[in-house]
């Protein structure tokens, strides 16, 4: 198991075990915003934004409704 602080991203804390303990917010390790979509999924890329409604992004568009 990977230790607390080597989980990067929604999608890592999601399939690990711990991720119903989760509480602390989720930042990119590029840029450090909320809503940049690498922040939910470390495969996508930072787009140094912190808009609202990034595609990707767990508060913006899933990428299966784009």
């Amino acid at each position: 198991m990977k230790e607390f602080n080597e989980y990067c991203c929604h999608k890592c804390f999601q399939e690990s075990k711990i991720s119903r303990f989760l509480q602390r917010m989720i930042l990119c390790s590029v840029c450090g915003n909320k809503r940049c979509p690498k922040a939910t999924d470390h495969d996508l890329e930072c787009t140094h934004s912190n808009d609202e409604g990034q595609i990707g992004s767990v508060y913006g568009i899933p990428l299966d409704k784009k």
